[in-house]
Order: C-alpha cells, then structure tokens, then sequence
C-alpha cells in the first residue's frame, strides 16, 4: 500500500513527466506554449530544493549581460542551465563550443543541461563518458526528470512539503484530473530503461557477470534447486499479498502485458540476453535468503535493485510488481557454477 509521502511524490512525479511530455510534443508542432513557463518552473523548483548546487537560480532572460544559449544561472557556482528538448550531442556540443573562451568567461565556468526527458537517452551517458564531462573547457552534466525526482524524494519533510505545494500549484492538467494518465505505465516505462542500461553497462558486466557461468537447463535447475524453488515460489505469492489495495494485482497483470510487448517487439537478442543476467545474478540474493523471512527478501531485492537503477522516488510497491515481472519473464531462476580453476 503506498505510504502517503508515495502519494504525494506520485503526484510530484506524473505531474513533472507530463509537463516535460507535453513540451516535447509541442515542440515538435513546431509550437513554443512551454519553453520559457518551464524555464521558470525549474528555476523557481531549484531554489526550492537547491539543487542541483546550492544557491539562488536567476533567469537570465531579465538580466543584461549576454547568456547566449543559457536560461538559468547560479553565481555562487559559476553555473549556467540549459533547458531543452533537443537530445542530441550536437545540441550538447554546440552549446559548450558556441560559449565564448573559458578564460574569458567571468559568469560562468559549468553548463549544465536539462533534458525534458523522464531519463539520459544513452548517446548522452555515453558523451559524458567518453569526454570526461568536459567540452571546450566547460565541465557540463546532462540531467532528465529522474535525476530532479530523485533529488526531491530525498528531501527533508518541510522542504518536500514545500516542493508539493509549488508543484500542485504551478502545474495543473486535465488529464490528470479525468485520470487519463497513466503513471504505472509510464513508470513501467521509466524502471525498463533503467534495468536495460544498468544491464549493459561495461563497468557493470567486467565486476559481476563473468563471475558466474549459467545454465538453462530446467532440469538441472530443479536438481540443483530443489529445495528452494517452492520457497521461490512462495515468494512471489506472498510478495502480491504485500499490498491491501486491488491495485495492486491490476498493476501486476499491466506490467505482465507489457512486457509482452516489450520483449516480442522492441528488444533485439543482445539486449534481452543482458537483461537476463543481469536480473540472474541479482536473483542469487533471493536464492540465498529464502530460507528466512519471505517477504522481507523479495522486499529488499526490489530495494537493491532500485538502488542500482538510481530510482529512489519510485514508490515500493511499484518497484516490486516490477522485478516480479521482470522474474517471471527473463526465467531468471539461476543455475551457479563456480568458475573452473584448472
């Protein structure tokens, strides 16, 4: 059952995503009715919750030096914010070489980029990777709806509390009202991308795949499993029992029918192939544990691995019809062999 600071950074995060949704879709019809309102509900946000530096965010737009290019800006730390919905690294790369040169620059020396998307697309993560976050002498960060959610979930009580009430009352959609959004869904959607990216990180693969060897040999499964499987089982069962509301299984089946999709359609045999381990090798945990406390280990599973996609506003109960899913559907059930040492 959502706890009420998960209802209330429920309505926090649909309410930011479909904001960014909606200016993304009206950009694209070539229609300016969000750029500049979303300027300012970030900057007013980020003085908010002071992030992502401390310090106070001005819209340059009504100061009279020249910010090309740049629409919010914090003096404390030399740094200017680019709000966008561009995602390409040509968008990134222009900015920072289009800035004058960094040892003339006296305003800022840091560009960071906000993205009006609900997470990094990976061609941006790699940019970031491959030039060290620094272009023409910029240090520069790329940051989506996830990384500003997570920044709120983490607040104290009265600074979320504050945040809440500015974002109620800054944006208001009648699609939310008539409940025609959907937000399992689009979390759905959120907690994918981060499963996918997390499974194919490099960084990842080199510390924890390579050591295990699995085998999909059902049979060899069972005998070596035996004793654990019911308990596995047992798991799942009482993990859907964790929540009293009906939503609860009505969010299961959605997921479940998603992931049909996702898995018959959009995903090619390299990515589903990295999901699997991934999701494998994080099982082990439960295989480990089930011999205790049932439910607390699927719990602190889902916890774990909400950790590692970096998701923290994701309420508990969506993330465990998530891995649920995700189990059931990447036959995730492991078969551990210690490597050979010979």
């Amino acid at each position: 059952m959502y706890s009420r600071r998960d209802m209330e950074m429920k309505i926090i995060t649909s309410k930011i995503n479909l904001f960014f949704q909606n200016n993304t879709t009206d950009a694209k019809r070539n229609l300016n009715n969000g750029a500049v309102s979303c300027e300012i509900f970030l900057m007013n946000l980020f003085n908010i919750v002071q992030w992502p530096k401390d310090g106070t965010y001005e819209d340059t737009n009504v100061k009279k030096s020249n910010f090309e290019d740049i629409d919010l800006y914090n003096q404390k730390h030399k740094l200017g914010i680019q709000v966008t919905v561009q995602r390409t690294n040509e968008k990134i790369k222009s900015t920072c070489n289009g800035a004058c040169d960094i040892g003339q620059n006296k305003l800022f020396n840091k560009i960071y980029f906000v993205i009006q998307v609900d997470s990094i697309p990976q061609n941006l993560k790699n940019l970031m990777s491959n030039n060290s976050k620094n272009i023409n002498g910029y240090e520069f960060e790329i940051y989506s709806s996830s990384e500003i959610l997570n920044s709120i979930a983490n607040l104290e009580e009265t600074t979320f509390q504050e945040a809440l009430e500015y974002v109620n009352s800054s944006l208001v959609f009648p699609e939310m009202e008539n409940q025609s959004y959907d937000y399992d869904t689009k979390i759905f959607q959120i907690l994918f991308k981060g499963l996918l990216n997390r499974a194919q990180d490099e960084e990842y693969k080199e510390q924890n795949i390579e050591e295990y060897e699995f085998g999909d040999d059902i049979d060899l499964k069972k005998e070596i499993y035996s004793d654990k499987l019911l308990k596995i089982q047992e798991i799942y069962e009482e993990s859907l029992k964790s929540s009293q509301d009906e939503n609860s299984l009505a969010r299961y089946f959605s997921y479940n029918k998603i992931l049909k999709e996702v898995f018959s359609e959009e995903l090619d045999e390299v990515e589903k192939n990295d999901i699997q381990k991934y999701l494998r090798l994080e099982s082990l945990f439960i295989l480990d544990a089930c011999d205790e406390d049932i439910l607390k280990s699927i719990i602190s599973l889902s916890e774990k691995i909400k950790k590692d996609l970096n998701l923290s506003f994701v309420p508990k109960d969506n993330m465990i019809m998530f891995v649920i899913n995700m189990f059931y559907k990447c036959d995730v059930f492991p078969v551990r062999f210690e490597k050979d040492e010979n």
